[in-house]
């Protein structure tokens, strides 16, 4: 068991590869844990809590995250330039911005994730080919999903977003695919912008102001 907490960096990972990191209480730091170009690491069984970024990536690939609480960070996990990670049964709620939030990331797989009580549960800027499935983005200020800014060709499936100001907001994107979705008791189910050729399957959209609104 390791206890990382009360530092600027809980633990820091720059350009390492094949590194396991796992029972880890990374608290109160700047960055819980922080992998810098550093590829192929696992971590597992995590308490990444009231830190600034529970769990942060920059240009780190085809890492594992699992087992993971991420709570009342400002952000609780973040990928910047990051693509092909795995982030699964997590717990990313009560942050003060994102649950999840990736930046210029692709083809990344999201599943197992509860995102409540944020500002945003998970938001998409810039990245596409993602997969995000078995997901409760309820309960957040904003949007529960936010799909934007050129994020094309993901795939939603088996997600609750319930309670939101919008369940899930697709702007500016296009060949996404939401499927066996339950967007009930937002102001907006699901919303478009500017957004094409996106394919809607299998959605409760009840007791919205709007259920399923595009503009």
């Amino acid at each position: 068991n390791v206890n990382a907490s009360n530092n600027d960096e809980g633990i820091y990972l720059y350009s390492s590869s094949s590194n396991t990191i796992t029972n880890v209480n990374a608290s109160n730091n700047n960055n819980g844990i922080y992998l810098y170009y550093s590829s192929n690491n696992t971590i597992s069984n995590v308490n990444a809590s009231n830190n600034n970024n529970g769990i942060l990536y920059y240009s780190s690939n085809y890492n594992i995250i699992t087992g993971v609480d991420a709570s009342n960070n400002n952000y609780g996990i973040y990928l910047v330039s990051s693509s092909n990670n795995t982030i699964s049964n997590v717990n990313a709620s009560n942050n003060g911005w994102e649950g999840i939030y990736l930046d210029s990331s692709s083809n990344n797989t999201i599943t197992g994730v509860n995102a409540l009580d944020n500002n945003y549960g998970i938001y998409l800027g810039v990245s596409s080919y993602n997969t995000i499935t078995n997901v409760n983005a309820s309960n957040n200020g904003g949007y529960g999903i936010f799909i934007s800014y050129s994020s094309n060709n993901n795939t939603i499936t088996n997600v609750n977003v319930l309670d939101n100001d919008c369940g899930i907001s697709l702007e500016d994107t296009s060949n996404n695919t939401v499927s066996n979705v339950n967007a009930s008791n937002n102001d907006d189910g699901i919303y478009f912008d500017s957004s094409s050729y996106n394919t809607i399957t299998n959605v409760n959209a009840s007791n919205n102001d709007d259920g399923i609104y595009q503009i």
